[in-house]
């Protein structure tokens, strides 16, 4: 933590993702107790709790991929949204989301 001014907590992962919403049992390991992020991507400020929602930074490539091939007016059923990233950028550009 005092090397990254940045992050507030640091989590274990204690179990692998597991149910509808693909979360994981965690354990908080050090810093503050609480799970809510913000984080920025595309642009956008996205907040949620990390012990409920799903999400990957590392799909942030595939996200540009998606978006690269929509169209405004086009449409758009994220089954997977997760934090909701790749809809939110999509509303922003015009594309009907679900």
């Amino acid at each position: 933590l005092d090397k990254n001014k940045s992050v507030r907590t640091v989590v274990a992962k204690c179990a692998p993702l597991d149910g509808a919403f693909r979360t994981f049992d965690m354990e908080v390991i050090a810093g503050d107790p609480s799970t809510l992020v913000s984080i920025r991507e595309a642009g956008l400020t996205l907040r949620f709790d990390y012990r409920r929602v799903y999400w990957n930074s590392r799909l942030v490539q595939e996200r540009e991929n998606i978006m690269s091939q929509l169209l405004r007016g086009d449409g758009l059923c994220d089954l997977c949204a997760g934090a909701g990233a790749l809809a939110l950028q999509a509303a922003r550009a015009g594309i009907a989301c679900l």
